[in-house]
């Protein structure tokens, strides 16, 4: 009963503990801008069907107005077009964001297949391209992953 109580304490505490802690209102963790892509991003059905993958660096910056602009395929040499033209897509779509998130961020989205007991990832960029990204304009990645049989 007792470990009960402390659990019920527990609980009940933890919205004013973090309600103290500094809250992080970065885009990164902005469930708006999450939903958005999540809403508006697809497989691109040609590589789909030719069960290709991709990990694509998308940069972007967010201008004083909210607006999404200057967006450019970091590592468009090993990646396929289609995912490029559906990440272009995207990004020209996605609505005015939060004046507070003016700057410039990098997007990994990540293209995957799954089916019949298997999963198909894309290959890693190798490190020195992984280093040379700022850490703090380095987003969570986003996944869109497409079925096959």
């Amino acid at each position: 009963m007792k470990t009960l109580f402390a659990y019920l304490g527990m609980l009940l505490l933890i919205p004013f503990v973090s309600q103290s802690q500094a809250i992080d209102h970065s885009l990164g963790n902005d469930w708006a801008f999450r939903q958005a892509i999540a809403q508006a991003i697809r497989y691109p059905a040609a590589a789909q069907r030719a069960e290709k993958v991709a990990k694509v660096y998308v940069e972007f910056n967010v201008d004083h107005q909210g607006k999404v602009i200057d967006v450019q395929v970091l590592n468009q040499a090993n990646v396929d077009v289609s995912f490029q033209e559906e990440v272009n897509r995207l990004m020209k779509q996605l609505p005015a964001q939060k004046q507070t998130y003016t700057g410039t961020y990098v997007l990994p989205i990540i293209f995957e297949l799954e089916g019949t007991g298997r999963v198909v990832k894309p290959r890693e960029e190798d490190a020195s391209f992984i280093q040379s990204l700022r850490k703090e304009s380095l987003l969570e990645g986003a996944y869109v992953i497409a079925y096959v049989k």
